[in-house]
């Protein structure tokens, strides 16, 4: 189990944990913080998950200890026919996976659809050009046409500002 990321090289001491929470993360986000601000705070979150696995490793490690003293020197708990019963063994613990270092933007990616939300044209734009495009008068349908491209447009640009994580099944 490799813990040198949280150890600083030359003092050998842990590193501070400069992290953010996810919920901290969210309300930057809800209140349309700058990029520079969201990026630091995914990087804050991306070292909260890494600190919260080791926090997991350190107590699996305490608790592997404990097992093998246990273990080692396992006690009579009764006697039967003279013969003494020994303690069963404890098994060991489970080693926690460590999740993936994420960087700043890959924890981003994960919400893209709570940052497109503020940046997405309005539905009601959309709504009138589908209006205009049923009228009679065809300078009004042409502007509820190019209404409509607009707002795609609009939207694939969102889409293209703000991308989607990309994930990759692998195929049978």
């Amino acid at each position: 189990m490799d813990i040198s990321d949280f150890v600083d090289q030359e003092t050998q001491q842990l590193k501070p944990r400069i992290t953010k929470t996810n919920a901290a993360l969210m309300a930057a986000i809800a209140n349309n913080a700058s990029e520079p601000d969201l990026l630091r705070f995914a990087a804050g979150v991306a070292s909260h998950e890494q600190w919260h696995w080791y926090d997991k490793a350190q107590a699996f490690l305490a608790e592997t200890v404990r097992v093998n003293e246990f273990n080692a020197n396992l006690p009579v708990i009764d006697t039967v026919d003279g013969a003494p019963v020994i303690a069963e063994s404890k098994a060991l613990p489970v080693e926690p996976v460590r999740p993936a270092p994420q960087t700043p933007g890959d924890i981003l990616a994960r919400h893209y659809a709570i940052r497109r939300a503020p940046v997405y044209p309005s539905i009601e734009n959309y709504i009138d050009a589908m209006a205009k495009q049923i009228s009679d008068d065809p300078d009004i349908r042409a502007e509820g046409l190019a209404q409509e491209a607009q707002h795609l447009a609009d939207c694939l640009q969102v889409k293209s500002d703000i991308p989607k994580v990309q994930t990759k099944v692998p195929k049978p």
